[in-house]
């Protein structure tokens, strides 16, 4: 995602909070929409619960009955 801000325009708001004598350290932080979409979609009514060791066992006992670890 591109910003539409130049990194002059970026900084110059965080330049006004810098004490005259000192210096101002920056940090990079990588975007990331995964809090995002996880408010987005408990809002839209989806969540999921924390996987239980009987889902693991139930999907594993359907993936043997379809044969998918069956050697060649």
């Amino acid at each position: 995602m591109t910003s539409l801000l130049s990194q002059s325009q970026q900084l110059s708001a965080l330049l006004a909070y810098a004490e005259a004598g000192g210096s101002l350290e920056t940090l990079t932080i990588p975007p990331s929409t995964s809090y995002t979409m996880q408010v987005l979609l408990h809002r839209l009514g989806f969540s999921w619960n924390q996987t239980s060791r009987e889902y693991i066992d139930m999907i594993f006992d359907m993936l043997r009955s379809l044969g998918y670890f069956r050697a060649n």
